[in-house]
């Protein structure tokens, strides 16, 4: 398959951001639905929420990879800042 035909799925998944993808590497039709088969997880199959060219696939992934990562950082800072805030509040909660 050349590069130009090569496609790229998201699926649904249970943590944030709510969506995997990868590589579209094998199709087919099971109880009428699109079924895929994705490079990295070969052993499972998917029902993708959308199927799109490589390129488009992997900037939406790259942009992806950047939004979790920024909830990250922002998660941490705000968990750090309650930290904190407990240590004004009562110094030795978080003693040993």
């Amino acid at each position: 398959m050349e590069k130009k035909d090569k496609e790229f799925a998201f699926w649904r998944d249970n943590q944030f951001p709510y969506v995997l993808g990868a590589e579209v590497i094998g199709k087919k039709e099971e109880f009428g639905k699109l079924c895929i088969e994705a490079k990295g997880y070969e052993t499972y199959r998917f029902y993708p929420i959308v199927v799109m060219p490589l390129d488009e696939g992997l900037l939406l992934q790259k942009k992806l990879h950047s939004l979790k990562a920024e909830r990250e950082l922002t998660l941490d800072s705000i968990y750090k800042g309650f930290k904190a805030r407990l240590k004004e509040i009562f110094p030795n909660a978080l003693d040993n």
